[in-house]
């Protein structure tokens, strides 16, 4: 299940990009290459989380029981990239992210649930949920800095809903 939606306003879209600070971490490796810092909930934020919240409980019928309290901003700027992984570890069930701008060229955010690759709409705004199991990647950027939040469930996050057979 692959689930995207734009949720997000354009000016909600900059009073989150109004939170980057300068103590962002940049990650360079063979696969990757972008600045990240993490935003906590907190009164000025616990908005943005909330929305997220609703979104997922909604599309995907799971219930959040416990809201994990950080996202990832990440930055692009031009030639940064995120190569082919998957975000399968720290018992991660689910990813949750929003595209932040569109003033950008490159970035696209390609995933790989079967032999035929998905390109999310690139338009600010866009929300997205994914199972953290498939493949995906962020292409170079090529002109501009694309900007984007990642959140995490955790199995302890999240609960199944079921019926009761009896």
């Amino acid at each position: 299940m692959i689930y995207q939606q734009s949720i997000f306003t354009i000016d909600e879209c900059n009073t989150i990009i109004d939170l980057i600070k300068t103590d962002n971490r940049y990650w360079n490796s063979d696969d990757r290459n972008y600045k990240s810092l993490l935003i906590l909930k907190d009164t000025d934020t616990n908005w943005i989380f909330e929305k997220l919240k609703n979104f997922f409980e909604i599309k995907t019928g799971i219930s959040i029981i416990e809201i994990r309290p950080e996202l990832h901003f990440h930055i692009y700027e031009p030639n940064d990239y995120f190569g082919i992984h998957d975000d399968n570890m720290d018992s991660r069930v689910f990813s949750v992210g929003v595209l932040l701008n569109d003033n950008f060229d490159g970035g696209d955010f390609l995933l790989y649930p079967t032999d035929k690759n998905i390109i999310l709409d690139k338009s600010a705004g866009n929300s997205y949920i994914f199972p953290v199991s498939i493949k995906h990647e962020v292409t170079k950027i090529t002109k501009g800095n694309r900007y984007s939040l990642i959140w995490f469930l955790k199995n302890t996050n999240i609960k199944f809903n079921s019926k009761s057979i009896i």
